[in-house]
């Protein structure tokens, strides 16, 4: 009756329901152990009372109580009773592990409830749980098994880590993390935004068919008059087809001088690039096809100072065939596309290149005007040559294709636009093992060997989309 008559004075309904009680927390996993209603529901706008576990006693604080399942959720906030231990009346919501603060909305009017999860609602009974729960056990890991953790995440995922704390920060931010990197089709439009991705050691770029429209570097200015050091990790960056606003092609490839594999194709250059581009002497594949800007002396510049490269592309980018004097400098040259070249080349020049670039595997001369003779020139002196490219070569007469027969290192042989298809057939049963016209794609210097991209550059993996 005291009790009764104290919940009414107070103005709060109390009848039996259905209840989860909290009764012990464990040494190991929390359990829940769930008790039956003996009555009806009770409406959404009533308070609820706590009872103590081993008296009838009403505890002086009350609490708002928690809706029905049917309901989104709310909460019910301390018990301050410094009684006895309290049995805890909430409703079938999943167990949280977390003392934290959370925020829960009701279907009824009342307004938003802000509580502290299990420190408000548990009161001092669950202190020892707090405390346990509070222990953050992946602090307890080290640095290394962390990093390798956070190496099966995709960027996006990691970028996001490193919101979380400090430590993840700079664990996010750690090279190994950063080693290749694909913005294929990117927008940087914030200052520096680049330059911090950079910044972190990045070896492998994709930045094909991407827009530049910021500054790399938040000191970019200062990297162009005062010369300030600032000089990225790259190895291997792959530019196809992209825009940079200004002078940020120059700062990129300026501060670039351990590059081994780079390509700027359909970019626009200018003297300031292909000068940062010759700083890298260690430089092997080269791929400025469909560029503009590109002159002879540039060329010349670039093969002086890189002379280690086995892989060139220079198709369509205006060059005559005085370009093939500068080329004659790379003799490790093991693949070279000169397609399109204007004026042709004749049999003084071909000589030039075959007897200086006496390695080539793969030699791409479509849509270039051939002197009669110049296929006589490439089988005997390109005896480790598989791959030929002669498409839409006019000048090349049916008796001239027959100058290749003897060359036994020969295995694929492109020739689009041929129109002599008898001579064609007949070519083929004299070397059947020669295939034709099974590329239409020249992989030469390219970054992606194929018409689609696999998820690698320049056969070396580096992933899909940051």
């Amino acid at each position: 009756m005291a009790s009764s008559q104290q919940s009414e004075n107070n103005g709060v309904k109390y009848r039996p329901r259905e209840e989860i009680v909290y009764q012990q927390f464990l040494q190991a996993d929390l359990e829940v152990q769930t008790i039956d209603w003996k009555d009806d529901k009770v409406e959404d706008n009533e308070e609820v009372k706590c009872t103590p576990d081993d008296s009838n006693e009403v505890c002086d604080s009350k609490r708002p109580r928690v809706p029905s399942a049917s309901n989104s959720g709310s909460s019910s906030e301390s018990c301050k009773s410094k009684k006895k231990k309290c049995k805890i009346v909430v409703e079938a919501y999943p167990t949280r592990t977390k003392c934290e603060p959370q925020t829960y909305s009701t279907k009824s009017k009342s307004s938003e409830i802000t509580t502290q999860y299990k420190r408000d609602v548990f009161g001092g009974g669950c202190s020892s749980l707090c405390l346990k729960d509070q222990t953050n056990h992946f602090a307890s890991l080290f640095d290394e098994l962390v990093l390798i953790i956070f190496k099966h995440f995709s960027r996006t995922t990691i970028l996001n880590c490193m919101r979380v704390s400090k430590r993840w920060n700079r664990l996010g931010s750690d090279s190994s993390l950063w080693k290749s990197v694909n913005c294929d089709s990117k927008h940087f439009i914030m200052e520096g935004q680049l330059g911090k991705i950079l910044h972190r050691g990045v070896e492998s770029l994709r930045l094909s068919k991407a827009e530049v429209l910021a500054n790399i570097c938040i000191e970019d200015c200062a990297l162009l008059k005062d010369e300030i050091e600032c000089e990225f990790q790259l190895k291997q960056l792959d530019c196809s087809m992209s825009k940079f606003k200004d002078e940020a092609l120059s700062t990129l490839i300026l501060n670039c001088k351990q590059l081994e594999n780079l390509s700027l194709e359909s970019c626009k250059l200018n003297p300031t690039v292909l000068s940062g581009v010759g700083l890298n002497r260690n430089l092997r594949v080269l791929n400025l096809a469909l560029c503009v800007g590109l002159n002879i002396g540039s060329l010349d510049m670039i093969t002086r100072q890189c002379q280690q490269i086995t892989s060139l592309n220079l198709s369509w980018t205006n060059q005559t065939r005085d370009a093939i004097r500068t080329i004659c400098r790379c003799r490790e040259l093991r693949e070279l596309n000169l397609s399109g070249l204007r004026g042709g080349v004749n049999r003084k020049y071909m000589e030039l290149l075959v007897k200086n670039c006496n390695k080539l595997m793969q030699l791409d001369l479509s849509d270039v005007a051939l002197q009669i003779g110049s296929l006589k020139l490439i089988a005997d002196n390109l005896t480790s040559l598989t791959t030929l490219s002669i498409s839409r070569c006019s000048d090349v007469r049916s008796e001239q294709l027959f100058d290749l027969k003897e060359l036994r290192s020969l295995s694929h042989l492109n020739l689009f636009g041929f129109l002599n298809m008898s001579a064609l057939e007949l070519f083929s049963e004299t070397r059947p093992d020669v295939h034709i016209n099974k590329h239409t794609f020249s992989p030469i210097a390219r970054p992606i060997s194929s018409a689609s991209y696999e998820g690698r550059l320049w056969e070396q993996y580096v992933g899909f989309i940051i």
